[in-house]
């Protein structure tokens, strides 16, 4: 149970901050499958550190509705049905769209190297398949450029909406990255940039949320919930 999430220890200093920070990432990352009951005590384990700052740390993140709190000391993350990831698709189109449209009009020749080493790492990354690496830098090219837009508080919205979706967001490794379905999208994102075309910007960036959306839409069951079929295939 320990190891089960594995989560970076944490130290003394600011141990709720720490503990937060931690369990976000993991669910980026998507180490926390929607509807898998977590506790507070096997977190507290996994991250070397009491109870206490793992209790008030869920308690932010179901705030912040990323969590759900259970009884007996425990949380889950709630599942991903078609109606609710529907409902993010639609906000991060939006959001997203708008953040890439105006970073084609301010980004700087050093924010746009910066995502292009990105891309380059993220083809690199596919064609090795280190799904695991590829998320974790997935994220960060998507996130330069948003952040290239210079609307912090935009940011911070769509971060908000990518903490929701992180879950499934996993479940596109590894064959939709395999088949390389977002690679033209990041490629034509970075063409659009580098010409300060924001609308061809937005289509980029919307496209590669629809294409990926529409794949993990694909993975629904009967009762329109989202499954990660690798989880299904290993239990089989």
């Amino acid at each position: 149970m320990t190891a089960a999430y594995a989560l970076r220890p944490v130290g003394r200093d600011s141990l709720r901050d720490q503990a937060y920070a931690a369990i976000r990432d993991g669910v980026l990352a998507g180490r926390f499958a929607p509807g898998e009951r977590v506790t507070i005590r096997a977190l507290a384990a996994s991250l070397g550190t009491s109870p206490t700052p793992v209790r008030e740390a869920l308690n932010q993140l179901v705030a912040e509705g990323t969590f759900e709190l259970l009884p007996n000391g425990s949380a889950s993350i709630p599942a991903m049905t078609l109606d609710r990831f529907a409902q993010l698709r639609a906000m991060r189109e939006a959001l997203e769209g708008l953040a890439v449209e105006r970073a084609a009009a301010a980004i700087d020749d050093a924010a746009l190297s910066g995502v292009r080493g990105l891309l380059d790492e993220l083809q690199d990354l596919a064609a090795a398949g280190d799904f695991a690496r590829y998320l974790a830098r997935h994220r960060a090219f998507h996130f330069a450029v948003y952040r290239a837009a210079g609307m912090p508080l935009l940011t911070e919205a769509i971060d908000a909406l990518w903490l929701r979706c992180g879950p499934v967001l996993s479940f596109v490794v590894p064959e939709y990255v395999r088949r390389k379905k977002g690679a033209a999208h990041h490629a034509a994102l970075v063409v659009a940039l580098a010409a300060g075309d924001g609308t061809a910007a937005r289509a980029a960036v919307c496209g590669d949320i629809a294409d990926a959306a529409d794949w993990l839409c694909g993975l629904a069951d009967a009762g329109g919930v989202i499954r990660d079929r690798r989880a299904a295939a290993r239990r089989a």
